[in-house]
């Protein structure tokens, strides 16, 4: 079907679903459809369209694509991801479905307007952000003042958003810092330097376990170790020893040590 491009497909909203999408493209003979509400935006084909219904998510609105808040995202397997975008013929024509209706436009009229993989508005506020778009990682202005030049690429941020805690770790200046990456945005992270609490949970491991040592040590010798609560009136023999235990001027009980028993002769 040869239609000019700012001629106005059947109407389309963010509100109506992949399987309403899908018909559009069948009828008007196209293969590619394009998002875009606000700062965001994704392209997808008809392929990823046909798969998305195969996984359930024939009723979901076109807009819940432009949701997702992770860049390693679940969205992302309907979305054609940047290098497949820029490979498309600039003459190719794709269904565009913005908050006020659809049209049909070409690629080459897409991607000169269009805001995919676009850093929003409020970049540049004094706070420090991470984004991870078009395989690049942009630090913004605030986050290079506090943190520098950090040299770390898309698979280590990646790897870190798998896993629980999102943290990754880098050397700067001689120096270990370690960050802890919140979602805000479609692959933007707000960037907070957790280097202290995380050298405080190494020490607190630390002397957890020397204190495990130390106690399974006395255990062996046949002293006798008793833990008390802070409202506990500690009891031991007249040979025996009560400590009391602080951590960071926290009183948090005591510990009782009392002698091997004398053998009778």
């Amino acid at each position: 079907m040869s239609l000019p491009s700012d001629e106005s497909s059947e109407n389309l909203f963010l509100q109506d679903t992949f399987q309403d999408a899908l018909r559009h493209l069948f009828f008007l003979g196209l293969e590619y459809l394009h998002i875009e509400k606000g700062m965001e935006a994704r392209l997808l084909s008809k392929e990823q369209l046909i798969s998305s219904l195969e996984r359930g998510c024939g009723e979901h609105p076109l807009e819940s694509l432009l949701d997702d808040t992770h860049d390693v995202d679940p969205s992302k397997r309907f979305c054609l991801t940047p290098q497949e975008v820029k490979r498309l013929a600039p003459s190719i024509r794709v269904l565009c479905v913005e908050e006020k209706g659809s049209r049909i436009l070409s690629m080459l009229d897409i991607q000169s307007t269009s805001l995919l993989f676009a850093l929003p508005t409020w970049w540049e506020v004094p706070l420090p952000l991470l984004s991870v778009r078009e395989d690049t990682i942009r630090i913004n202005r605030k986050g290079k003042e506090l943190f520098g030049d950090i040299s770390i690429s898309r698979k280590e941020v990646e790897r870190a958003l798998r896993e629980s805690e999102h943290l990754f770790t880098f050397r700067a200046s001689n120096r270990e810092t370690t960050i802890l990456l919140s979602p805000l945005d479609r692959g933007i992270y707000l960037m907070e330097d957790v280097s202290s609490d995380m050298r405080a949970a190494e020490d607190i491991a630390f002397w957890a376990a020397a204190g495990k040592s130390f106690v399974a040590r006395l255990e062996e010798q046949g002293v006798h170790v008793r833990r008390w609560g802070t409202d506990d009136a500690p009891q031991t023999s007249p040979e025996g020893e009560v400590l009391t235990c602080v951590w960071e001027d926290r009183f948090l009980g005591y510990v009782s040590l009392d002698p091997p028993a004398e053998n009778p002769s």
